[in-house]
């Protein structure tokens, strides 16, 4: 308020003044002896240009029922004061000085406070809904936002990620990045807060980083807070009637109630760390659903505030524990499954080759039993091995012959059928634990390099096979041929 006073000392030394400042303005307003000092221009312009630039001056002298004499940045000092000294002469009732100092925020985000005291005064005063109000207007948009105090004489230091208070030029509140966006988006998944659109502020935005040397101001901005928190982690919240918040939390059991936002009481930030802990990080909707079956059995409800102890955090932790070990075997299961799945795939893959293969075997075996019982029966029945294939014993090679190339036809078609069926099956089944799996899982399980040898073991085979019962066909056909001959 030192500024202030410089401009009021000029004029009068008396402290009996009335000073009010908000986010927009300060007003002051001070009674003036009749005889009351003219200041020299130079000191009046010192005191005036302690104002911040940003910020503009409207000073008012007021003489009985005449207009006042006003200063603004852009009136001559030597003039104002001239006017002044004119009137004071003729007037005799006492006079009224009064400032105002309109606040603008500059491109820095920074808001002056020229009234420390004045300031937090009004702000403590402040409903609910008028405190998200004012913070919200003055915020619009911005990540950050600055109030300096203009007053060398009181030092100050303290804020949140958001809104910081200092005299210095360098805060010493060490600030760490916050994904504002991401937890507001995450909070509209997972929780109904009816207010989003008016005041759609986060627990940090309240939080005090560093806190200040007034308890009360403390306690203000700890209650926003754990407001805040409580928001963020309850199944429907509404802030109503200025002051009060209702909401509804439905865990193993359901609490539902409204509190009132000046008669809150909160000695520690157990809601907060809570908030943290869920918005963190992880699986957010299972995290919640485990810190509101935590919270409902171990809270109550006195003079209408929310009691939680510092062990509810401990309990939570511990219970997240537990399902992090029941989810790890859960895991564990899964992955196992899907491995068993693949070898059974694997297996499938192996059959599919020893079945074209031991269709070749019998088809061989066919061949060699016909054409040995020819051969044994001719040198019997003749008593020499001349003349073997007579023209029937030709035909029904020959026939033989074809029904052995239709066979192999049926045999690849039916290997390229269960070559189809398998990359379906382990398309399917790939797809399927997508929605279990993460993404890092699923490629480490169902490697595409794996996939791809199958496949490529599947036709090396199939093309070996085949290859080998064409040449067995043609060199039995040639065989046949030449002998008839």
């Amino acid at each position: 308020m030192e500024t202030i006073t410089h401009i009021i000392t000029c004029f009068s030394n008396s402290s009996n003044f009335d000073i009010k400042e908000d986010f927009k303005e300060v007003d002051v307003s001070i009674d003036l002896d009749k005889n009351f000092n003219i200041p020299k221009v130079e000191d009046f312009q010192a005191a005036i240009n302690k104002i911040i630039d940003r910020d503009q001056i409207v000073i008012d002298f007021i003489f009985d029922e005449s207009d006042p004499i006003t200063y603004h940045r852009k009136k001559d000092v030597k003039n104002f004061l001239d006017d002044i000294e004119s009137y004071r002469s003729i007037v005799v009732d006492n006079p009224k000085m009064k400032i105002k100092i309109y606040k603008n925020i500059d491109e820095n985000s920074e808001l002056s406070i020229y009234s420390f005291g004045s300031f937090i005064e009004q702000l403590l005063n402040l409903t609910l809904t008028g405190v998200l109000y004012k913070f919200r207007e003055i915020l619009n948009s911005r990540p950050q936002l600055r109030f300096k105090l203009i007053d060398v004489s009181n030092e100050i230091d303290f804020g949140t990620s958001t809104f910081i208070f200092t005299s210095n030029h360098k805060p010493s509140i060490s600030l760490q990045p916050i994904n504002r966006q991401e937890i507001i988006e995450s909070r509209n998944k997972l929780v109904n807060y009816y207010n989003a659109i008016e005041y759609n502020f986060i627990p940090d935005d309240f939080f005090l980083i560093k806190k200040s040397n007034y308890e009360n101001i403390n306690n203000f901005f700890e209650k926003l807070a754990n407001i805040f928190s409580l928001i963020y982690i309850t199944d429907f919240s509404n802030i109503k009637n200025d002051n009060e918040l209702y909401f509804r939390m439905n865990g193993y059991k359901l609490i539902e109630e409204t509190i009132s936002f000046k008669e809150l009481k909160y000695d520690n930030d157990v809601l907060y760390k809570i908030y943290k802990w869920i918005y963190s990080g992880g699986n957010l909707s299972d995290k919640l659903g485990l810190a509101k079956n935590v919270i409902t059995l171990q809270s109550k409800i006195e003079n209408k505030n929310l009691v939680l102890s510092e062990n509810v955090m401990n309990s939570i932790m511990s219970s997240y524990e537990i399902y992090l070990k029941e989810n790890v075997s859960q895991y564990i299961e899964v992955k196992n499954k899907v491995s068993e799945f693949l070898i059974d795939l694997t297996q499938k893959i192996s059959d599919l080759v020893n079945s074209f293969g031991n269709a070749l075997k019998n088809n061989s075996f066919l061949f060699l039993s016909y054409f040995l019982s020819v051969i044994v029966f001719n040198t019997i029945s003749t008593g020499k091995l001349t003349n073997i294939f007579t023209k029937d014993i030709t035909y029904i090679s020959y026939g033989l012959l074809v029904i052995s190339i239709v066979y192999l036809f049926a045999s690849v078609i039916q290997s390229r059928m269960e070559e189809k069926r398998f990359i379906t099956q382990y398309n399917r089944t790939k797809k399927m634990y997508e929605d279990i799996l993460d993404k890092e899982d699923i490629n480490s399980i169902f490697k595409m390099e794996d996939h791809k040898e199958d496949l490529n073991f599947i036709h090396k085979r199939i093309f070996l096979y085949t290859t080998v019962w064409i040449l067995e066909i043609i060199i039995l056909f040639v065989i046949v041929y030449v002998l008839k001959l």
